[in-house]
């Protein structure tokens, strides 16, 4: 399974109000494959897999960089 599928086969299964961040994301995808990602490339396949998804993911902390599913 490459980086991206596991990313968001990650992000699927949170539920709602469910409360993460893109160094976790990153951390947790390394864990299942051993490939390493850019904390930038695990937030950009946050972004493809909100609009591929429709499932919304608001930023409430900017500068912490944590995310909350909100659907």
């Amino acid at each position: 399974m490459t980086a991206r599928q596991t990313t968001f086969k990650l992000l699927s299964m949170y539920k709602k109000g469910d409360i993460f961040t893109g160094h976790g994301l990153m951390r947790k995808v390394y864990i299942r494959t051993g490939k390493y990602l850019y904390p930038a490339t695990a937030l950009r396949y946050l972004r493809i897999y909100r609009k591929e998804s429709g499932r919304r993911i608001v930023n409430i902390d900017k500068a912490k960089s944590v995310y909350q599913m909100v659907d």
